[in-house]
């Protein structure tokens, strides 16, 4: 099979972001300061990577289009596009505060690896639900995951623009609140990447799925923001407990995800 002339742009474009970007990111990672140990909170990022690639192989393998599915080259085309996403996408998280070689290597802050890692697995989700579905081309994948990708990090900066929940992460290095961070964006991008999945018809159309089936975010959005009000560190209690202001919130928005899951699983109107 032969790639188009587009195609072949966008495979070395995104080869080309794969060997640098990624190749800075394990840098960083790999970086210490100078008598400095390992930090076992780097090993997930080190293998997260990886699993989201066998996330959105699996995806391609089974729920793409037709003529992904029965083409090893295109599902390689559209996993080195989905590779090359995730990495772009990280390239921006200073825009909310977050940098990795500082927080994370540099003084070992977990809740910012928390972030982190929640931040690369519900871009994952966008990315996979673009490519769900009957579609012409890489154009409309690429569309579908930016809508969903640009809403949640919008969702991400309006959150932390309402509460500070960034700041909470990187200067209260509070494990609890990084944990929530994460399983908040692990869940929106489970909701919308459901809410851009789906047979394509036009851009008009899009648009309408994914307000359609996109809207439960916004209910996640109000919980999340009434858990930082509930949850977040006080002088009282300056670090939050892992159990009851980390994985008991993270249950809850989870819940709230598969709950919208299940009611957009009713058959959708072919877009």
């Amino acid at each position: 099979m032969d790639y188009s002339a587009d195609e072949w742009v966008i495979l070395i474009v995104s080869a080309f972001i794969c060997l640098t970007l990624w190749n800075s990111w394990y840098a960083a990672l790999n970086k210490l300061p100078p008598l400095a140990k390992p930090e076992p909170h780097r090993i997930p990022l080190y293998a997260l990577f990886f699993g989201c690639l066998i996330i959105l192989y699996l995806v391609l393998q089974f729920f793409a289009s037709s003529d992904v599915r029965s083409s090893l080259a295109y599902i390689f085309f559209y996993l080195l596009l989905g590779a090359a996403w995730l990495r772009v996408w990280l390239w921006l998280l200073p825009l909310v505060g977050l940098i990795v070689r500082d927080d994370v290597v540099e003084r070992g802050n977990q809740a910012a690896a928390f972030s982190i890692g929640g931040m690369l697995i519900g871009v994952t989700f966008c990315y996979a639900g673009g490519n769900i579905g009957e579609g012409p081309s890489w154009i409309v994948v690429v569309f579908s995951a930016l809508v969903a990708t640009s809403s949640l990090f919008l969702l991400w900066l309006l959150l932390n623009g309402l509460v500070n929940i960034t700041e909470t992460v990187t200067i209260d290095r509070d494990s609890a609140t990084g944990l929530r961070l994460a399983f908040f964006l692990i869940s929106a991008g489970l909701i919308l990447g459901r809410a851009v999945a789906g047979d394509w018809i036009s851009f008009d159309a899009t648009i309408k799925d994914f307000i359609r089936f996109g809207w439960p975010v916004l209910v996640l959005f109000v919980i999340a923001i009434g858990g930082e009000l509930l949850f977040r560190p006080t002088k009282e209690r300056p670090v939050g407990s892992i159990t009851a202001q980390g994985i008991f919130p993270a249950i809850v928005y989870l819940a709230t995800a598969f709950i919208a899951l299940y009611i957009s699983s009713v058959p959708a109107t072919p877009r």
